[in-house]
């Protein structure tokens, strides 16, 4: 990554590692804050799909979607 950071940006070396910190440090901080929205929204689909699955009769994939919001809510 440094590499490509000096090639494409003309960066040092030390340049190009101090950004990718800061980088990677508002990467974590972004996921931090979104979080709780992302696991919101993916019980919700989870939820979603476990009643069409009920009520499509395929009680294993609906079994399967309940098991994965388990996970999800841990």
């Amino acid at each position: 990554m440094v590499d490509f950071c000096r090639q494409t940006w003309g960066l040092s070396p030390g340049s190009a590692d101090r950004l990718l910190a800061l980088a990677r440090q508002q990467i974590r901080s972004d996921w931090d804050k979104e979080r709780p929205q992302v696991i919101a929204d993916l019980l919700g689909q989870l939820s979603t799909l476990q009643q069409d699955a009920r009520d499509a009769g395929n009680y294993a994939a609906a079994l399967g979607c309940i098991n994965a919001a388990a996970r999800i809510g841990c």
